[in-house]
């Protein structure tokens, strides 16, 4: 199933979406945290109860294990009825997941063995 056949609906109007990618300023990364699940949940459930409007539907998915460049490594989406609340709720998710999720990356750049990667906290 797709994300946006996740938040489908026939009460939506609209459907934001964010796709983050790995950029090519190092040559992969990985990530791990299984209390961050816990957190992204409790984000999504914020979401709902701060929201200017009712929200139809959200999901969030969240790359674990290796993530190359050029791959999604989070993907967001919100179908609301309107337009703005959909726009604003999936920024701040991403915003919310950037701040609080206790995601780990371990970095590695080109020309350099993967030995010497370094791990850093998503920021």
């Amino acid at each position: 199933m797709s994300i946006i056949s996740a938040v489908s609906t026939d009460e939506a109007g609209a459907i934001a979406t964010f796709i983050g990618q790995t950029r090519n300023n190092f040559q992969g990364k990985i990530s791990y945290s299984a209390l961050a699940i816990k957190t992204m949940l409790n984000i999504l459930q914020e979401a709902r109860t701060i929201a200017a409007a009712p929200l139809s539907k959200i999901a969030l998915y969240h790359r674990l294990g290796a993530c190359g460049i050029g791959e999604a490594s989070i993907v967001v989406a919100v179908s609301s009825p309107h337009r703005r609340e959909a726009f604003e709720a999936c920024s701040w998710i991403v915003d919310e997941v950037k701040r609080k999720a206790q995601i780990f990356k371990r970095e590695y750049y080109e020309g350099e063995p993967e030995s010497q990667a370094s791990w850093k906290q998503n920021a």
